[in-house]
């Protein structure tokens, strides 16, 4: 079946069916055609249900009902109402039934009979000419009666057709959002020139325009996010065409462009937004028309015959200007997937080139993809010249093969990652300024790497010759003390103190420091005494704190009977006990500064150190405790720079103090 032309008089045009399949990207329902709802039998109840009885208000309730049962005999039922419900099923109800209203039946009645009477041939006897015209009065009456029941009927299908209409046009709306969304994204992706694209939308706008109401706006891109975002219209994104628009520059009241507060000049993304639910004509754009023509064998445009005739110029229904829209929409999906995945080849004239499997389009292949090729045919020759002459075995040319193609896969990765970490907008930035230049998820992962909450191999900050890596590179821009050797070890420092001996050696300090906090408040007199609960849990203390001081006073860790016995006995000091505790404290926490400057040591960068972890407040607090005789719980730490710093350090809330950058070395402040 053939689009006839626009221009004749006839009904719209044929429009991509309701039913056309989605576009491979997401599951999509198929769309049910525009047809009548099948409409089920109703029966029209009874006029008295549900209608409160017309004595409730009467002063003589017995002469006002029999009045109402005389007046509901001589009018009968009334017609019902009729509505349809989701499936389109007829639902009959019973309209509230007056005294006047059956006044009024009886006289609509009367005036049918009189009519239909007055028709009848003239009969031979009087009681013949009665008889005759109560028949045709009758008679006429049922058939009016009829004739109302059918129009209620046909109202209610017509509401319920409307009803589906609007609900298929925001589909339609919604859907062509959706695939707009997808193409835009893998244009992101790919990197293609936007611009004819941008284009195509203002043409389309434009055609929207022609029409006398049209409702066509532009608004930025973050109040069209707000628009569809709204909990009170959540039905926005179903209604509104929403078009790529462009970037242009932030103004003031007066034109005057804005800066921001590095000096550059402020953008914002623009969209034209379409009401697409006005009615009217809209003219086809010649791009819309070209694009027809050059997708017609893929998507949705493959099953609409006829494109022939569509022409730049012609107007069509804004309703199915939209359905036509959709399906170009879903015939350039279909061809963009062949792009995902191009067949890379050399042509005729020895030029590298990307094939399109869908479409067979070609295009100048990218850098990455000339460079594995030249290395796939410069490994292909050389294997073929090895078995030429016979120089080579099989198991060495299926090494070197795979040695081949993970070498132009990272050949390829290197090349995307130099795009992705060098833009032309970021030469000769540093620090801050050059990773607002970087995607934000580019930005975010630089971040987490060199605050060490993520980590990365040697091999993926140093290559073979021990040379940084681009991604190293990039670190060193936009951190500039990033130590790429210590970030390539940091996961093993992690693990360390997180869940190795160093961790274990911190949850010990913990617990012996604690126990020691326990100590220092039990020596009081009658922890002297035998037998007391407080001589019992002096001694149990003692035990595990004279343990790990043990093992802090030994470079080898272990604790050995003899050196935990002598704590013991320096710990039950009958005179000095206090002392002997804290004593204990200073040789703990003595051992626990040395792990404190390894791991601030081990940091990727001088300038952030994050807190240590395994070391619990309680633990501080309590080892300033002894520290401080029992006066204070955390006293205060001494803030002044130490000489030769150059930079304070932070902790991770950006606001305390930790310590300082001395000669190029994290000092903390308990260390000046």
């Amino acid at each position: 079946m053939e689009i006839p032309n626009p221009n004749q008089t006839q009904a719209n045009p044929p429009m991509p069916g309701a039913d056309v399949g989605n576009d491979g990207a997401q599951p999509v329902q198929t769309q049910p055609q525009a047809v009548p709802a099948p409409v089920a039998a109703a029966q029209a109840p009874s006029a008295s249900a549900g209608v409160p009885p017309v004595t409730a208000t009467s002063k003589n309730p017995a002469m006002h009902s029999f009045i109402s049962r005389v007046l509901g005999a001589f009018a009968g039922d009334p017609p019902p109402v009729y509505s349809a419900d989701a499936t389109g099923k007829l639902i009959a109800s019973a309209p509230v039934d007056t005294n006047s209203s059956r006044i009024r039946r009886i006289g609509e009645h009367a005036l049918i009979g009189l009519s239909a009477a007055s028709q009848v041939p003239d009969q031979k006897s009087g009681l013949g000419n009665v008889l005759a015209g109560f028949g045709a009065g009758a008679n006429a009456t049922r058939k009016q009666m009829t004739a109302q029941d059918a129009a209620s009927k046909e109202d209610a299908r017509k509401d319920f057709e409307e009803q589906q209409q609007t609900k298929l046009r925001q589909f339609e709306i919604a859907r062509a959002n959706a695939q707009n969304f997808q193409l835009h994204t893998a244009n992101l992706h790919q990197q293609n020139d936007l611009d004819p694209v941008r284009a195509q939308n203002k043409e389309i706008a434009d055609a929207f325009k022609t029409m006398p109401d049209h409702g066509v706006r532009e608004m930025s891109a973050e109040a069209a996010k707000a628009a569809v975002l709204d909990p009170n219209n959540q039905t926005w994104a179903h209604t509104h065409l929403i078009l790529p628009a462009g970037f242009e520059d932030v103004t003031d009241s007066n034109g005057k462009p804005l800066q921001d507060a590095e000096g550059n000049y402020r953008t914002e993304g623009r969209v034209f937004v379409i009401d697409g639910m006005k009615d009217g004509k809209v003219p086809i754009p010649a791009s819309i028309a070209s694009d027809i023509q050059k997708y017609r064998n893929y998507g949705d445009l493959a099953k609409i015959p006829g494109l022939d005739g569509i022409n730049a110029g012609d107007e069509y229904d804004a309703q199915h200007f939209v359905k036509l829209y959709n399906a170009l929409l879903t015939s350039k999906v279909e061809v963009e997937k062949g792009w995902s995945n191009p067949e890379v080849s050399e042509d005729k004239d020895g030029k590298i080139v990307q094939r399109n499997a869908v479409n067979n389009e070609t295009k100048p292949a990218i850098p990455a993809q000339v460079q594995k090729f030249q290395m796939d045919k410069a490994n292909l020759a050389e294997k073929q010249q090895q078995v030429k002459t016979g120089k080579s075995t099989e198991v060495k040319n299926i090494a070197e093969a795979g040695k081949a193609d993970a070498d132009a896969a990272k050949a390829k990765k290197d090349a995307e990652n130099e795009a992705t970490l060098n833009p032309p907008a970021s030469s000769g930035l540093t620090g801050d300024e050059y990773l607002k230049t970087l995607p934000s998820n580019t930005q975010g992962v630089l971040k987490a790497i060199a605050e060490g909450r993520e980590t990365r191999s040697p091999r993926q900050l140093q290559d073979k010759n021990g040379n940084p890596t681009p991604l190293a590179e990039a670190l060193h821009r936009a951190y500039p003390d990033f130590d790429d050797k210590k970030a390539a070890a940091y996961g093993a420092v992690v693990k360390d103190f997180t869940s190795g001996p160093t961790s274990k050696s911190l949850t010990s300090y913990g617990t012996a420091i604690n126990h020691a906090r326990a100590l220092y408040d039990n020596s009081n007199l009658k922890s002297y005494i035998p037998g007391t609960d407080e001589n019992k849990r002096y001694n149990q203390d003692i035990t595990y704190v004279a343990t790990e001081v043990a093992k802090a006073l030994n470079p080898t860790g272990v604790a050995t009977e003899g050196a935990i016995k002598e704590q013991e006995e320096a710990l039950r000091s009958y005179t000095n006990r206090k002392a002997a505790i804290e004593n204990a404290e200073h040789i703990l926490t003595g051992k626990m500064a040395e792990t404190k400057q390894r791991w601030a040591n081990a940091q990727v960068r001088p300038s952030y150190q994050p807190s240590m972890p395994g070391l619990s407040p309680e633990a501080m607090n309590n080892a300033d405790y002894i520290r401080s005789h029992g006066k204070v719980s955390r006293p205060g730490p001494q803030n002044a720079a130490p000489t030769g710093a150059t930079n304070p350090v932070y902790g991770q809330d950006g606001k305390t103090l930790i310590g300082h950058v001395v000669n190029g070395k994290y000092v903390g402040l308990e260390q000046k």
